[in-house]
């Protein structure tokens, strides 16, 4: 235990010279944005900490190019430290390379991966302040609920929560309308996407209604608002059509002979492991005998060869009633086979004849091995609840939509200047520009959603892990 003291002082004395310092030589570094996203903020910080990089508290509020940083809501990173090279390895942003071909991947901005606002600062002069602790724990405000309970939607953890709500046979809504309601003691403002869960249910008491919201505000770290009646002041109320039942999803992974073994596992570890949502992993050679209609979802990664039998079995249970996601690569093969109607483009190809020997080197710079673009969401539509309308996205194909037909949706769409980081040619970026990233259809009964970037990199695209769990949980439901 003295040890440990002894260990605690130091730490102590270590961050308040490291603050003094960097507050009174004003040296350059990072500001993250915690107060928007703050559990995705707080996987961030604790990173650098795995990595030995100190974070602090930030002392002052500030404006840079339209992004307020909140005082005490965001953190710092200074580069005065001995880690400074890595600090920069990770939040810079590189959009010039003196070579065209890459091993890997070529950009590894770690606020763009964890959909965080961050802004780099020539001077952190009186900015720093306390070290920086990620602590995100939810809060119960309002107390015990005597008609429902409101909960936002955007925190990373929700779908965890909420799918431990449905599975204990709750019944929970979600409203598609902005509204106000007097929430947790005062009136409130909440945006489409918010969770309505009444408490009283049909086959679960209000007791136990109390006792789990009670206990995946602890687990989950979410914010919940008690609400004492279900008529809002403005905006639709609780028991409107705008708010439907969400369905509790059965889930299926397209895997085996024909997928890539790490899009399964990516899909897999997020859906399964992060958010504790069984998930299924069917072998995609043998979808003609599988019964399909046990699940209510199939998510596909890359796909690189079908049966006709097997692919016929999936459109038929589409049509019934089943919502396909598709990323990556795995959205151009189900545009291109009938699932959605959409136009692929392709980059103008250069028409000079390629010597022989330069031809791989040619035809590698035109390969997107993994870069870092914007697209612009919708936020009226349930694939984006709980996002802004700016999205960093991580994409490791040429595959381009030009645009869903006026039966579907265009969810998300590539700026004018979209690359934010990494290496793209000018052929490639050029086609990029304005071209459909996350779209939205019906077929028959069912909803086919594709979104041509990866939403769950190996596991550490935090960002956009929940566009994926959108398409899981409201899919089905435009």
């Amino acid at each position: 235990l003295a040890n440990r003291e002894a260990l605690l002082r130091f730490q102590r004395e270590s961050y308040r010279a490291a603050r003094d310092v960097v507050n009174e030589a004003g040296v350059e570094g990072y500001v993250v944005a915690a107060d928007h996203y703050p559990q995705r903020a707080a996987a961030l910080a604790e990173l650098l900490d795995r990595h030995r990089i100190e974070v602090f508290e930030l002392a002052e509020t500030f404006e840079q190019d339209g992004r307020v940083f909140t005082a005490g809501e965001s953190f710092v990173v200074p580069l005065d430290q001995p880690q400074a090279r890595l600090i920069k390895a990770m939040f810079e942003e590189v959009t010039t390379f003196e070579d065209s071909l890459f091993y890997d991947v070529s950009a590894w901005t770690f606020p763009h991966a964890f959909g965080v606002d961050y802004a780099a600062r020539p001077s952190l002069s009186g900015l720093v302040g306390v070290r920086w602790v990620p602590d995100v724990i939810g809060n119960l405000i309002g107390g015990r609920a005597t008609y429902a309970y409101v909960i936002p939607w955007g925190r990373y953890t929700l779908p965890r929560a909420l799918y431990r709500l449905q599975e204990a046979g709750v019944v929970v809504r979600v409203s598609f309308e902005p509204f106000e309601a007097d929430a947790g003691g005062i009136r409130r403002s909440f945006e489409r996407g918010t969770l309505i869960v009444p408490v009283q249910q049909d086959g679960v008491g209000a007791e136990t209604v109390h006792q789990l919201i009670s206990d995946v505000v602890v687990a989950d770290g979410i914010d919940v608002y008690a609400a004492s009646t279900g008529l809002t002041p403005t905006g639709v109320d609780f028991g409107s059509p705008s708010i439907p039942v969400v369905e509790k999803p059965r889930v299926a992974i397209l895997a085996g002979s024909g997928t890539s073994s790490y899009d399964v596992g990516e899909l897999w570890h997020l859906l399964g492991e992060k958010m504790q949502i069984p998930v299924s992993l069917v072998e995609l050679d043998r979808l003609d005998d599988v019964d399909l209609t046990r699940y209510s979802t199939v998510v596909t990664g890359s796909v690189f060869r079908v049966e006709e039998s097997d692919q016929n079995a999936l459109l038929e249970w589409v049509r019934e009633g089943g919502t396909l996601i598709a990323t990556g690569s795995g959205a151009g093969w189900a545009a291109r086979n009938e699932f959605l109607e959409v136009e692929l483009a392709e980059a103008d190809e250069d028409s000079t004849r390629i010597p022989y020997a330069d031809q791989n080197e040619v035809r590698g710079a035109q390969q997107i091995g993994g870069a870092i673009f914007e697209i612009d969401l919708d936020t009226t539509h349930p694939l984006a609840f709980g996002y802004s309308n700016r999205v960093p996205v991580f994409k490791t194909n040429t595959l381009f939509f030009e645009g869903i037909t006026p039966d579907g949706y265009d969810v998300g769409v590539y700026q004018d200047e979209p690359l934010l980081s990494g290496y793209v040619s000018e052929e490639n970026l050029d086609t990029l520009r304005g071209k459909s990233a996350l779209l939205a259809s019906r077929l028959g009964g069912g909803s086919v959603v594709l979104m041509d970037f990866d939403p769950a990199f190996r596991a550490f695209w935090y960002g956009t892990d929940g566009l994926l769990l959108n398409a899981v949980f409201f899919g089905g439901m435009f």
